[in-house]
């Protein structure tokens, strides 16, 4: 089901970009590419990168090495989330839609192999 979800907002993502409606696109291919690298879809997520770059955005390509390392907005809602707030609330703050909080949390879980809030492995701590 996750799969379907994530194809559709490719397909959806593809759509606005070639409306002309870019600013749109790009949430939509955002949740799109994270969703489908995380489930190992290497296909889909390259083309969801693709898009991404046509709309002028640029997306680094997931590595080893990379998929431990947070990107500066899931810093920051790891250390919100460090800091037992809601996905609406993360949303709120950060002006984010809530799904995007909600797709984005699970990686700290399992990064920090299911560190208790608060105690997430963040760039920052040593």
């Amino acid at each position: 089901m996750q799969v379907d979800l994530a194809r559709a907002r490719l397909l959806y993502g593809e759509w606005l970009r070639r409306s002309n409606r870019r600013s749109e696109a790009r949430g939509q291919l955002r949740d799109a590419y994270e969703s489908l690298t995380r489930m190992g879809a290497g296909a889909f997520a390259e083309r969801a990168r693709r898009e991404l770059a046509a709309t002028g955005e640029t997306v680094r390509k997931r590595t080893a090495e990379t998929t431990v390392v947070l990107t500066p907005q899931e810093g920051q809602i790891a250390r919100l989330a460090g800091q037992h707030r809601t996905n609406p609330e993360i949303a709120a703050q950060l002006f984010i839609s809530p799904g995007r909080s909600s797709t984005t949390s699970p990686r700290y879980s399992r990064s920090s192999r299911s560190a208790p809030a608060g105690n997430f492995p963040l760039p920052w701590r040593s």
